[in-house]
């Protein structure tokens, strides 16, 4: 009997493990569920909030008053707020209930393979050398890259390095189009990693992963999850102009994770930020030098 608490356990920490989900998004039964509740590993939070006298979305967080309504909700009886914002990820309510994993961490490490043998140039292996370093030390950093100077490739060894360390990675996009083209290239560099792809209308896995390729919209499903996040194109549209899809990167990363920004046309702002903290890294050139 306690081995099979223990494999429901399981189960629902592999799914439910930096998640912040309703009820209706498990993709298990009730009694798994009830099970959870019983041993104390669920945490609750109430959907949308009063907080300094201005409703709050504990999914998305999004600040914007407009984004609110309030209405006769005939589930309680009462008046109760939701969120308009991140409603196509289903409607979120003040008397709507977020689970969350609330017990110990279940993910027993391993060592990932590292499949890629392909050639760096001089510029691509200068950037992907300082960010390992970043990656190790847990430290923001800002990579500058013209379009076609080999973004993703710069990528691949920090990544393996995180992975290889224990660490729950991300690569969150703006774009759908930009995560089925990632998706397979992953797999082949990491061809043992049990890796998902999230994206409006995706079939989610029950399992854990421990390298996640996802649109940024899809981050208001997480919480202090990832270890490091590599956010690709953060220059593309809607994320560079929408607070919320941001503020949802940065509740998706642990207290001590580091989020690795990629783009080819950073803002001043960002350049001179990163550049004051040792943290910018810019290749001027594509692939090919030219």
């Amino acid at each position: 009997m306690e081995h099979s608490v223990q494999e429901s356990l399981q189960t629902v920490h592999d799914f439910l493990a930096g998640r912040i989900v309703t009820g209706d998004r498990l993709p298990f039964s009730n009694e798994l569920l009830q099970r959870a509740e019983a041993s104390g590993v669920i945490l609750k939070k109430q959907g949308v909030i009063k907080k300094d006298g201005k409703w709050h979305c504990q999914r998305c967080h999004c600040p914007d008053a407009s984004a609110y309504v309030t209405f006769n909700c005939a589930k309680c009886n009462q008046r109760c707020a939701y969120c308009r914002h991140c409603i196509q990820m289903g409607r979120v309510a003040s008397c709507d209930e977020l689970l969350l994993w609330g017990g110990d961490d279940l993910y027993e490490a391993k060592l990932h393979t590292f499949h890629w043998q392909g050639q760096l140039t001089d510029a691509q292996s200068r950037v992907t050398n300082e960010l390992v370093e970043s990656v190790k030390q847990k430290k923001a950093r800002l990579i500058h890259a013209v379009c076609g100077a080999g973004k993703t490739e710069i990528l691949f060894e920090s990544m393996a390095v995180a992975l290889n360390e224990g660490w729950r990675v991300c690569v969150a996009t703006p774009r759908t189009d930009v995560v089925l083209e990632l998706f397979p290239r992953f797999q082949r560099v990491f061809p043992d990693t049990d890796i998902h792809a999230l994206y409006g209308g995706a079939d989610v896995k029950p399992s854990f992963s421990p390298l996640i390729v996802t649109t940024t919209h899809q981050l208001y499903r997480f919480e202090e999850s990832f270890d490091i996040v590599f956010v690709d194109e953060a220059d593309a549209f809607p994320y560079s102009y929408d607070r919320s899809l941001q503020l949802a990167v940065q509740k998706a990363v642990k207290k001590d994770g580091a989020i690795m920004y990629v783009t080819a046309t950073p803002t001043s702002a960002q350049r001179i930020k990163a550049t004051r903290n040792d943290a910018y890294s810019f290749i001027p050139r594509r692939f090919h030098g030219f």
